[in-house]
């Protein structure tokens, strides 16, 4: 059994969701999701508590996530390391929010949902988000092999007014110089998951040999300050989008993850990754090949043929297979009761 000991939460501020759900709880008040966030039935951690005194524990876990780096940050990280090596203990500290990529901190094990391979650190551990265990909504159901792909996405990737296009240009366009300038192509891979989401459903809609399913947003759809049509329509058009496809599209967000990722293998869906230098959950030890498409996105243009070569080529066997895998694969690893059960019961487990 590993031991962690949760460092003293400071009053008003909202706990990791580690701690949240350790103690029964979906997200707290004040959270703006509006589809279902409750913790599925069977819900469980095991190999470790977060119940251990700090003399017992083999790690500190800091409560609170570190979404910057700036003056406050740097006190709560200065804080929490001083705390955990009062008792000579490794701390644990997660980062949140879209630009996580750019918080690094030394002297701990980060734990981050988003991360850039190119500039990932030793120290850092990418950990999948708290989505809703689709599998338990709907029972996942093996589609059939068609005679071509059909390939879905249901989200946010219109552009409502002209400021938004002005705004879209001249952010790609400053990536665009930035990765010339510096010679480092990768800069191209920070722009906005719309860019990309855009990008891939042109390319694919094009091309005969696909079926597109696409349903645009010019909103995101999965927050209540958002969202501008009946929740209730927006969920049942979701779920209905991602059953019925053999591919779900799954480019970024704002962040360099995708929540439809982790949503399309709880339903036993194959994603249609864009890889903008990604880096998933778990890479040492699961094969996502097995049941992923992952595409870079400097190939999206070359995308129809991908999808149409992948596809013609997969037996109803090998089709079912994948679907299989990757529910599989999320109820086992990267649920996020699996994931940290896994993470601090084997990788992290105490020797």
């Amino acid at each position: 059994m590993t031991r962690i000991h949760v460092a003293s939460q400071i009053s008003g501020e909202q706990a990791v969701f580690l701690v949240q759900s350790w103690r029964g709880a979906g997200p707290q008040s004040g959270d703006t999701t509006i589809f279902n966030k409750s913790l599925p039935s069977d819900w469980g951690y095991r190999g470790f508590t977060l119940d251990a005194s700090p003399e017992e524990a083999h790690y500190i876990l800091a409560p609170h996530p570190v979404r910057r780096m700036d003056e406050k940050g740097k006190k709560y990280v200065d804080e929490m390391q001083h705390y955990a090596a009062k008792y000579g203990k490794q701390l644990l500290i997660f980062t949140g929010g879209d630009l996580q990529h750019n918080v690094f901190i030394e002297g701990a094990i980060v734990l981050k949902g988003s991360q850039y391979r190119s500039i990932m650190r030793n120290n850092e551990i990418l950990v999948p988000p708290f989505v809703e265990d689709l599998g338990k909504v709907e029972a996942p159901s093996v589609r059939h092999k068609g005679n071509k792909p059909v390939v879905a996405f249901c989200g946010y990737a219109g552009i409502d007014s002209g400021l938004g296009w002005a705004k879209f240009f001249v952010r790609n366009m400053l990536l665009d110089i930035e990765a010339l300038t510096t010679g480092n192509p990768l800069r191209q891979a920070y722009k906005r998951g719309i860019y990309f989401r855009r990008k891939a459903m042109r390319a694919l809609e094009k091309d005969q040999r696909i079926e597109t399913r696409f349903i645009v947003r010019k909103t995101f759809s999965g927050n209540k300050n958002l969202i501008s049509l009946d929740p209730a329509q927006a969920r049942q058009e979701y779920l209905e989008n991602m059953r019925d496809c053999d591919l779900m599209l799954a480019p970024k967000g704002d962040g360099n993850f995708s929540l439809r990722f982790f949503e399309a293998l709880s339903m036993g869906r194959i994603p249609l990754l864009i890889d903008t230098d990604t880096v998933l959950p778990l890479e040492e030890m699961v094969d996502y090949k097995r049941f992923v498409l992952k595409v870079p996105y400097t190939d999206i243009a070359h995308l129809p043929d991908i999808v149409a070569d992948f596809y013609s080529v997969l037996s109803q066997e090998e089709f079912a297979a994948m679907q299989r895998e990757a529910r599989r694969v999320f109820a086992e690893y990267l649920r996020i009761d699996a994931f940290f059960s896994y993470l601090f019961g084997t990788v992290l487990a105490a020797s």
